[in-house]
């Protein structure tokens, strides 16, 4: 049983440098985070609200649909303001004018055609917006699907690998990065030939990585399917046991960016995730990112089956809570945000109707969510 459940969550692999020569360079040496502190004697902020990073708060009605849009996942934000919403329950994306309220399209493609695309078998699908296009993860059939706003199919980037495609960014219209991370298996386990990917519009390998060169090599697992944007490039993490590595990668180099180090409590998970038998699960914790912005990590915890959000600013522990940290709305009121994602100098977070219910004015339960839209200061 513990054999299996290892397997189930991830397999540790050992990076080797990759046929392409990358350095790290002294201006692109990390900074580290000590992570480990929010097990032992790091206090919360349970008063901390996103208010105190805000330049302001918005609110937004998603209007009705055919049918309510639930488990709203936020995975983009283009540079007119049209964000993209993925329904993980079944597949149903959405694109929202967060400048005005409109729902600017709803369409579903879930199919096995090839203007379509396959429901991931192990988790949440990966979409992206760039300038007018949505690309859309066909995990299943190694492409990427693109469709304009409305929902048309345009296109296909078929991958041309062996490997399992764990999930995507894009860097450019004509260059996306990918990333590799092994497939569990009761009888053998798949091992990638590369961590990451990158390709281009033809699905073709413009270069590939396999960070082991650094001095900061992560354990690779499934983490990995959270890259974000910032800057000019993409952040990836690496695996979160003992020291997690995250890089930095652009069209033309990838860097070590930050370490996040759970002390001596990762060091025991990573050795055990290395093939110790008498593997425990009473400690087990499971941390994953979802936005950087000016010298600020926003990082999500789950630990001994409790949910926690922190805010690094730099190296030092801005804000630490169980759950999520509270926003007062602006028509008075106040709601707990823990799903959300930081796009740019904005943190979007969709909020399903039932939790506005009593707070926001006429909203009943058969309403679609909203999302609250904290614009954070410059």
């Amino acid at each position: 049983m513990k054999k299996t459940l290892i397997l189930f969550i991830g397999t540790s692999i050992v990076f080797h440098a990759c046929k392409n020569n990358t350095t790290e360079t002294q201006q692109n040496t990390p900074y580290t985070i000590d992570m480990a502190q929010l097990f032992e004697d790091a206090k919360q902020t349970p008063e901390f609200k996103w208010n105190s990073l805000a330049e302001r708060v918005d609110l937004i009605p998603l209007p009705q649909t055919d049918r309510i849009l639930t488990w709203l996942t936020v995975q983009g934000l283009n540079d007119e303001g049209k964000a993209l919403l993925v329904s993980i329950a079944d597949g149903t994306i959405a694109v929202v004018d967060i400048k005005t309220g409109e729902l600017v399209s709803s369409f579903n493609r879930v199919g096995r055609a090839g203007n379509e695309y396959l429901m991931p078998f192990s988790q949440i699908l990966n979409a992206r917006i760039y300038e007018n296009e949505i690309y859309v993860h066909d995990e299943a059939l190694k492409r990427l699907q693109v469709y304009d706003l409305s929902g048309k199919y345009l296109r296909s980037v078929n991958i041309k690998t062996d490997d399992r495609i764990s999930t995507f960014d894009i860097i450019d219209k004509h260059t996306f990065m990918l990333t590799q991370v092994p497939l569990p298996s009761s009888d053998e386990n798949i091992i990638p030939s590369n961590f990451i990917l990158m390709v281009d519009d033809n699905g073709d390998t413009i270069r590939s990585y396999f960070p082991l060169k650094f001095e900061h090599a992560p354990i690779m697992m499934q983490s990995c399917d959270c890259p974000f944007i910032y800057d000019e490039g993409v952040l990836v993490p690496g695996g979160h046991i003992g020291n997690d590595t995250m890089y930095m990668i652009t069209a033309k180099e990838i860097h070590p960016f930050l370490i996040t180090d759970f002390g001596k409590r990762g060091e025991i998970r990573k050795r055990e995730f290395e093939g110790v038998d008498d593997v425990t699960f009473d400690d087990v914790y499971w941390p994953f990112y979802f936005g950087y912005y000016k010298d600020m990590l926003f990082s999500r915890l789950i630990y001994l089956e409790k949910r926690y959000t922190s805010i690094w600013e730099k190296d030092q522990l801005l804000a630490f809570k169980e759950g999520g940290f509270a926003c007062d709305l602006p028509g008075g009121g106040s709601v707990e945000l823990y799903e959300g994602t930081i796009l740019g100098n904005k943190l979007i977070a969709p909020v399903e109707a039932h939790k506005l219910v009593g707070i926001v004015d006429g909203v009943t339960e058969n309403d679609n969510p909203f999302l609250v839209i904290v614009t954070l200061k410059e």
